[in-house]
This record gives structure tokens, C-alpha cells and sequence, in this order.
């Protein structure tokens, strides 16, 4: 008993605030995942020269939506209306890509305008159809847990764990045990404590020496110990 309370208390230590500070977009990883170029056997020569010519406009955009918010004359409503603009041109974009990289970084970019502009439910429907340009993708998986924190932030706690639970079960996601931890920790809150409890547990049995299956393990045994679980 006095080694579950030494690892409940350690849980306590690491996480409280930390998990919450640490709850942000996976963008870093975006950006050392895409470079070096997305598309991929593009096929026919006219379809490779007219893929290209849409990355090389998509460039130009993220080239000035950077300018832009680094743009001290200008007023933060002025920035706001002209990155929303550049935001739609994005969307426009990928929309007339549908299932090739341009879509891709399109959906991921106008996201990340929308996310620094506080519209969450814009950035959040962004990275939903990121993901679907290529579901088996792990850009899939980072687009869908980026999705979950947007939802966090809307108060929609079911729309983050369904999206958690999606990204978690990405085969391709390299932070695929982040964002089953969590898909537990936002059970927790909604004081589901009995499938937060079975998602820890799970995290655990799939990955123990993991570092989230750690705190996952950790929080596990807090449950317990306050009685929280009827199993």
C-alpha cells in the first residue's frame, strides 16, 4: 500500500497543472513531420506541374500569413480580418485538391490561423478534414488529437474524447499513447471514472514502460484508492 500512495503522489507532483500547461497543438511536430515535401507519386506530368503550381500558392499564403503577424503597423483587427482572408484561400485550396498533399497542408495551415485567432470550432472542422485526406496517415492522428485540444477548448468534452479516441487508435501516430492518456484524463473530468479507469489500464498493458502509461498507471491507482470504480 505504501508504494500505490509513493506512486499516486508522484502522479500529483507531475501532472496537476503541467498536463494542462502542456495541452497544445502538436504544431513543431507538423512542421519537422511535412519537411521535404508531401506529395508523392503525383502521377502524369500535368498532374505533377498542376500539384505543384497549388504547393507553390499554398507557400506564398503561409509566407504571408508569417509577414502578417509579424506586422507591427498594422492593428490587431486589421490582422485578424486579413488572416481570416488568407485562411479562406486555404480552405479554397485544398478543396479543389481533395485527396493529395495540397489538401493536407492547406486543412493543417488554415487551422493554425484559425486556432491563433481563438475560433476554435473553425480550427477544429480544419483539422477534421485534414485527417480525412488520408485516414492510415499519421498526419491523421496528429490532426485529430490537435482537433480534440480545440474541442477542449470549446467545452465540448465528448467531440475531444471521440477525437482522442480516433488519434489513439492511428497505428501511424508516434504520440498515439498521449493521446490515450488523455482520452482518460477527459473521462476523469467528466467523472466517467470507470472508463477512465479502463483506459489507463489498457495504456498500460499496451505500452508499461511508456511514460504515459506511467502517469497512466499512476492515476489508475488514485482511482482505486479513493474508491472511484465500482469493478
Amino acid at each position: 500500500m505504501r508504494g500505490k500512495k509513493e506512486e499516486k503522489l508522484t502522479f500529483s507532483d507531475k501532472l496537476g497543472k503541467w498536463i494542462y500547461k502542456n495541452r497544445k497543438l502538436l504544431i513543431s511536430l507538423i512542421v519537422i513531420l511535412l519537411i521535404g515535401g508531401i506529395a508523392v507519386a503525383l502521377g502524369t506530368s500535368s498532374i505533377k506541374k498542376n500539384i505543384e503550381k497549388n504547393f507553390s500558392q499554398l507557400n506564398n499564403l503561409v509566407d504571408e500569413y508569417s509577414m502578417l503577424t509579424r506586422d507591427f503597423d498594422k492593428t490587431e483587427d486589421e490582422k485578424l480580418a486579413e488572416s481570416k482572408v488568407i485562411a479562406e484561400e486555404m480552405i479554397a485550396l485544398a478543396e479543389a485538391n481533395k485527396k493529395n498533399g495540397v489538401a493536407l497542408r492547406a486543412y493543417m495551415n488554415a487551422a493554425e490561423i484559425y486556432y491563433d485567432n481563438g475560433d476554435f470550432a473553425l480550427a477544429a472542422e480544419c483539422w477534421e478534414n485534414a485527417a480525412k485526406v488520408n485516414e492510415k496517415a499519421y498526419t491523421a492522428g496528429i490532426s485529430l488529437y490537435n482537433a480534440s485540444v480545440c474541442y477542449e477548448e470549446l467545452g465540448n468534452i465528448d467531440a475531444a474524447i471521440a477525437a482522442l479516441e480516433k488519434a489513439a487508435a492511428n497505428e501511424n501516430f508516434p504520440l498515439a499513447t498521449k493521446a490515450m492518456f488523455n482520452q482518460g484524463r477527459l473521462e476523469e473530468a467528466k467523472s466517467n471514472y470507470d472508463a477512465a479507469y479502463d483506459i489507463y489500464n489498457a495504456l498500460v498493458a499496451k505500452n508499461a514502460s511508456d511514460e504515459w502509461a506511467k502517469l497512466a498507471k499512476t492515476r489508475a491507482i488514485y482511482l482505486e484508492e479513493e474508491n472511484l470504480i465500482n469493478q
